[in-house]
């Protein structure tokens, strides 16, 4: 029984991957018109229109489907790493990048739901599967934020401390 639960763990893995794979395009287009649609992203709104944009979003959705098929293929969360420690620098907050990520868990359940929900068995599966990659997604975006945010503290500190020296030093 368990050789045949992992067989079909990697069936599921599979189909859920093509899936990915094949409603891409219909992600982008969702994922676009949340961010066109939700005023809380209108930093993003701009960016999003753009081509680069577009195609950057494209590959991690490619590179997010290539991890649901092999849980080794660890490129998605380290493209998303490098992508919102950009955005963080931009000052885009840690809200507007972590609702992005949430929407994905969203569109995609969906997606899923309405694929495999005439088997049970199946869509239980696919949706774990789902949530925990989305789930890494999340904690990925959320230690960007923090290794930006500490960045940011240690350059302002390092400034403060030699400011305070200089002033000691002018009093003394």
């Amino acid at each position: 029984p368990s050789a045949r639960c992992g067989l079909a763990g990697i069936a599921v893995r599979e189909s859920l991957a093509a899936l990915m794979h094949k409603r891409r395009s219909d992600l982008l287009r969702r994922l676009l018109a949340y961010i066109h649609d939700t005023p809380e992203l209108g930093a993003l709104r701009e960016q999003a229109q753009t081509p680069d944009y577009q195609n950057a979003v494209t590959e991690l959705l490619e590179l997010l489907a290539a991890n649901i098929a092999s849980p080794t293929d660890r490129r998605c969360f380290d493209g998303a790493r490098q992508r919102a420690l950009a955005r963080f620098r931009q000052e885009f907050s840690a809200v507007q990048i972590l609702s992005l990520a949430a929407i994905y868990r969203q569109l995609l359940r969906d997606i899923v739901e309405a694929h495999f929900g005439d088997d049970a068995a199946v869509l239980r599966e696919a949706l774990d599967l789902v949530e925990t990659q989305a789930d890494e997604l999340e904690l990925t975006l959320a230690a960007a934020y923090q290794a930006t945010r500490d960045q940011q503290w240690h350059v302002s500190e390092t400034k403060y401390h030699s400011l305070f020296e200089n002033a000691s030093e002018a009093i003394i």
